[in-house]
């Protein structure tokens, strides 16, 4: 009974962390769209500038996640925030 109490506890705490990322990652592509608008007609992409974040987030991250897994994890956030900049 006691590790099914943990389990319950500890599923809790990952519903909790995952309302945070849902919130910050809409927060930021609602950054990234009003960036897209500051940059009106020039080029969306810019490679460096994504290179540059995801040298940044390898930096940042203490594990457990792999330098591999954070990178993919943000890869397709940038890829998602691009998207919305390109539709906006």
């Amino acid at each position: 009974m006691q590790d099914e109490n943990r389990l319950a506890e500890l599923r809790a705490q990952i519903d909790e962390v995952d309302e945070k990322i849902v919130a910050l990652v809409n927060e930021r592509a609602r950054l990234a769209l009003l960036a897209g608008i500051a940059k009106g007609s020039r080029e969306i992409r810019r490679p460096e500038r994504e290179t540059e974040v995801l040298k940044r987030i390898s930096k940042m991250s203490k594990g457990p996640l792999s330098d591999e897994g954070i990178r993919e994890i943000f890869h397709t956030i940038i890829g998602i925030c691009r998207a919305i900049q390109y539709n906006k």
